[in-house]
């Protein structure tokens, strides 16, 4: 019995720690992006448009980190992005309100160290699996599929 103990405990020591060492990776998609990293927010903001989202605005990043006494990074623009059914589904039920805080939807787009341009976006499948039922299936099935067209339509 305590060899299964010391067995059942390792094993679940070893899967948190997976776990967390995963869990950022998980959570954060990332995509090459062929064009600056101006011209693919561009490209990000329009494909958005036509796919019926709105764009709620774009924030150059690296700009207001220098301008307000941090330290120079790398040129990073927000498109912040709503789509305002899906929007309304999750913020008319009072008990999913709280999420408001990831809203608007936030697609980044920055140069990395190598100099490469990324696009980075929230993994909206994983995140709808681990909320479950209706507010689930609008993040996991609806913001995931649309935020995915939206990102291949800008990088075509």
């Amino acid at each position: 019995m305590k060899n299964f103990i010391k067995g059942f405990v390792s094993a679940t020591v070893i899967i948190i720690i997976a776990i967390s060492l995963s869990f950022p990776s998980l959570m954060v998609i990332e995509y090459k992006s062929n064009y600056d990293v101006k011209t693919t927010a561009e490209k990000i903001a329009q494909s958005a448009i036509s796919k019926g989202w709105v764009v709620s605005g774009t924030k150059q990043l690296d700009a207001s980190i220098k301008k307000n006494g941090g330290e120079v990074v790398a040129e990073t623009i927000l498109v912040e992005l709503c789509q305002a059914h899906h929007a309304s589904a999750i913020l008319k039920m009072d008990t999913w309100r709280k999420l408001s805080v990831m809203m608007p939807c936030t697609i980044s787009v920055y140069k990395n160290d190598k100099g490469a341009t990324i696009v980075g976006a929230m993994n909206a499948s994983i995140l709808g699996k681990l909320m479950g039922g209706k507010v689930g299936k609008i993040f996991g099935t609806d913001v995931a599929n649309d935020q995915k067209q939206i990102i291949m339509n800008a990088l075509k």
